[in-house]
């Protein structure tokens, strides 16, 4: 068990989750009252993390997952950490068809989401996602990069399958997306080079 919590994959995982709270702030401090998108929120740790999130200055955080078991933890987060917390079932192929009626965001980010996706669906679905960002907005995309040392280890004994992408691979999510709807793309990675964060900003 151990073993297993420690391994790298799960250490990125536990610093992505500071990252993210940490762009959640951000927006609070770049916004008034921002709106934000969590997609493939799962259990949205990340907002206990969230300074903005607990004072209050966070407008709406809509968090979307296919799951009904992780929706009741974010439910949970309405009452301990901020009434802006909103659950919402929904998948990424009702996304995709246009079948949900999510609004627009000033930061919209998919924790763990696209390292399960084939690269012609998560290009798609960035063109998407980036399609709900008010203007001036961000999107943030991580995935892991190659080169995690337990991978087998991950994939015989604990089940976890990943997609693993190198930074041109997770850069290309952007590449259905007009480059003249773009203000700014950044890339960069975590401390130990496990998961690349793409950002895309809206003109």
């Amino acid at each position: 068990m151990t073993f297993t919590v420690d391994v790298t994959a799960c250490e990125a995982v536990r610093h992505r989750r500071s990252i993210l709270a940490a762009k959640i702030d951000e927006a609070a401090a770049r916004r008034e009252m921002p709106s934000i998108l969590s997609l493939a929120s799962g259990h949205l740790r990340e907002a206990e993390l969230s300074i903005a999130l607990k004072e209050g200055r966070v407008g709406r955080l809509l968090a979307v997952d296919q799951d009904a078991e992780s929706l009741a933890t974010v439910e949970g987060y309405c009452r301990s950490v901020s009434r802006a917390i909103e659950p919402r079932q929904a998948t990424v192929r009702q996304i995709l068809a246009g079948r949900t009626d999510l609004g627009r965001f000033d930061l919209v980010y998919a924790a763990g989401l696209y390292d399960y996706l084939d690269a012609r669906v998560a290009a798609r679905l960035t063109r998407v996602l980036f399609d709900h960002l008010k203007e001036g907005g961000r999107l943030l995309i991580p995935n892991f990069l190659w080169g995690v040392r337990e991978e087998a280890y991950m994939e015989v004994f604990m089940d976890w399958h990943l997609l693993y992408r190198t930074p041109d691979e997770i850069q290309g999510f952007a590449q259905e997306i007009a480059p003249a709807a773009i203000r700014n793309t950044r890339y960069t990675q975590d401390d130990a080079g496990t998961i690349g964060y793409l950002e895309i900003e809206r003109i």
